[in-house]
């Protein structure tokens, strides 16, 4: 059975309240991947675009464009890099994983 990008990354979105404001985010089990994080900032416009850059990438095998920019996650650089993305020079994971990871945070904040 294949494991899901979420359990690949040890990543679990969850919704939470501090003093009356509600927000939802995302836990790692596995801290070498916190980096994805910033997944926590995107709107469903932002992975709406993120997730219309990641496809094309795919089907098509080459970059869309050199990065994904937003002004939710303006200091976070998101490079393309086909196959993969690297996140802030740290972090490298396949293309298809962080779609797989941004079309469940879509699905998540509804």
């Amino acid at each position: 059975m294949e494991v899901s990008a979420m359990e690949k990354y040890g990543i679990t979105f969850y919704a939470g309240e501090t003093n009356g404001y509600k927000f939802n985010s995302c836990r790692f089990s596995n801290f070498n991947y916190v980096n994805l994080s910033f997944v926590s900032c995107l709107s469903t416009n932002d992975c709406n675009g993120l997730i219309d850059d990641l496809q094309w990438s795919v089907i098509s095998g080459g970059n869309v464009d050199d990065r994904f920019s937003s002004d939710s996650v303006e200091d976070i650089v998101i490079a393309y890099q086909y196959p993969n993305v690297e996140i802030d020079n740290v972090l490298t994971i396949p293309m298809i994983d962080l779609l797989q990871i941004v079309q469940e945070w879509k699905a998540f904040i509804g």
